[in-house]
C-alpha cells in the first residue's frame, strides 16, 4: 500500500503563507493548484464583499486588491519555485516565459516609436514575441501541472510520496 500525503485548499494556504518565502525543498502538486486557488477565492471575496459589503467605489478594490496581491506575491514565487523543484527542475523555469514576453514589448514600443505600424518586420517581431510568450507560458503550466516525482532528487525527498514508498516506486 502506497502512502500519499493529501493536501486540501485550507493545509495548502496554510503551507504557502507558513513557508511564506522559503525557495528551497519541494512542493508537490496540490499544494500548488490548491493555494492558486485559494488566492484566487480570496480575491473573488474582497472584490464581493468591497461591493456588496462595503459599498466600495473602484479606488477602494483596487487598493485592497493590490495588498492582497502584495501579501501573496512572495509565496506565491515561493511555491512556484518549490514546485519546480519537485520536478527537478531549477526554479528559474517559472520565468521562461518572461524572456519572449520582454522580446515582444520593446518589439511594441519600437513600433510605436518609428510611427510606422505597416513594418513588417516589426510587426513580426512583436506577434513572434507575444506568440513565443503564450508557448512559453503554456509550457511552464504543463510543467506545473505534472506529477511529483516520488524519487529524491537534488532538492530533498518527495513531498507526495514517502521515503519508504520511493523506494518501490
Amino acid at each position: 500500500m502506497s502512502y500519499v500525503r493529501r493536501v486540501g485548499l485550507l493545509k495548502a494556504a496554510g503551507l504557502g503563507f507558513r513557508n511564506y518565502a522559503d525557495f528551497s525543498g519541494r512542493a508537490q502538486r496540490a499544494e500548488y493548484w490548491w493555494f492558486q486557488l485559494f488566492v484566487i477565492l480570496v480575491s473573488v471575496a474582497i472584490s464581493l464583499v468591497g461591493q456588496i459589503g462595503f459599498g466600495w467605489e473602484e479606488g477602494e478594490l483596487i487598493r485592497s486588491q493590490a495588498i492582497w496581491n502584495l501579501a501573496t506575491v512572495i509565496p506565491t514565487l515561493a511555491l512556484g519555485w518549490r514546485r519546480m523543484h519537485d520536478l527537478g527542475k531549477s526554479g528559474w523555469w517559472n520565468f521562461f516565459p518572461v524572456a519572449p514576453l520582454i522580446w515582444a514589448v520593446v518589439a511594441a514600443i519600437i513600433l510605436s516609436e518609428l510611427g510606422d505600424n505597416e513594418n513588417p518586420v516589426a510587426v513580426a517581431a512583436a506577434v513572434m514575441g507575444f506568440a513565443t510568450t503564450l508557448a512559453a507560458a503554456i509550457y511552464v503550466i504543463v510543467l506545473l501541472a505534472r506529477d511529483s516525482d516520488p524519487r529524491p532528487n537534488r532538492y530533498g525527498p518527495s513531498p507526495k510520496y514517502s521515503e519508504a514508498d520511493a523506494i518501490f516506486q
